[in-house]
């Protein structure tokens, strides 16, 4: 499944249920739908304080009723996390899904939530690299040791390790010129987060490309994706209503959903996606809002046909 000539193309798992009622079955077919429908990778998004469910345990049931499909974790709050947690985490989805998972991580931007864990936000970007430096070594080698300001470590080795050789992939998410930076010299690709509209997200393309060249970094072995809310229905007034109670939810802002979400009839979403073919990405994620089997079929069948 593709958007132009190259992209790949995933889509969220069911993870947020407004009425409150959780449904494993719901996640269950959603899951298989997808996967027979050809999409390329599934996705959960990490959220402590937000209604969503825990991102590792949802690709564990995704990789269980599933046989193809890339699990993904588009991101992971890494500072809040011990590395060696994250590492032992992640290597169980990986090895309970046949070598499929991608590990998404970010610093995040909401400073306040650190003491409920009883962190300083203080050196939090020397926490995240070294999290990251140390996930990547537990993932490839025996007796780790590290001493860090953040992290100490003597002869620590990790087992069962990863089913993908060398490890898993780890991309990293951001905004700010920093973050990219850190993306071009650290990750081994990038996702552009979803409250993002295409046109905020163009020059962050472009910049993290620059980065790219200037860290010597090979465009071809660096996926750059980014994650696109949408909602395809011809009743355009009810995926407005839909699109700003999931966004006053989860981002305490109707507005920013109708202002960075693709939505409307399927001829309609087509021609707003159609930007997305001409930016030359590897992968676009589709997070839909609600109807979540009913989006995936009309997306597949209706919409990205009309932008091969």
């Amino acid at each position: 499944m593709q958007i132009g000539a190259t992209n790949k193309v995933g889509i969220s798992l069911p993870q947020t249920f407004l009425n409150g009622m959780t449904d494993p079955a719901l996640i269950q077919r959603h899951a298989t739908v997808v996967e027979a429908l050809g999409y390329d990778s599934l996705w959960a998004q990490h959220g402590v304080f937000t209604e969503v469910l825990e991102p590792f345990t949802l690709l564990s049931f995704a990789a269980a009723v599933t046989r193809r499909v890339t699990l993904g974790l588009s991101v992971l709050v890494l500072p809040l996390w011990h590395p060696l947690h994250v590492a032992k985490l992640g290597a169980s989805v990986d090895l309970l899904s046949g070598g499929r998972f991608i590990l998404g991580v970010g610093i995040g931007g909401h400073e306040s939530r650190y003491p409920v864990f009883g962190l300083s936000t203080e050196h939090r970007v020397t926490r995240f690299e070294q999290s990251v430096e140390l996930i990547k070594r537990l993932w490839t080698e025996d007796n780790v040791c590290f001493s860090g300001s953040s992290w100490h470590m003597d002869g620590v080795s990790l087992r069962p390790r990863p089913a993908q050789r060398p490890r898993p992939p780890i991309w990293f998410g951001g905004r700010s010129e920093p973050a990219l930076r850190r993306a071009a010299r650290l990750a081994d690709g990038f996702m552009g987060r979803g409250s993002a509209s295409l046109a905020d997200f163009k020059p962050l393309l472009t910049a993290l490309r620059r980065y790219l060249a200037e860290a010597g970094r090979d465009p071809a072995s660096f996926p750059i994706s980014k994650r696109v809310y949408v909602a395809v229905d011809g009743d355009r007034a009810r995926a407005e209503r839909q699109i700003a109670a999931f966004f006053q939810h989860q981002y305490g802002s109707s507005e920013l959903g109708l202002q960075v979400s693709v939505y409307g009839s399927e001829d309609h979403v087509a021609e707003q996606l159609a930007a997305l073919a001409g930016l030359g990405l590897d992968l676009v994620v589709f997070n839909t809002i609600y109807d979540h089997v009913e989006q995936a079929e009309r997306l597949a069948l209706r919409v990205l046909p009309q932008l091969r």
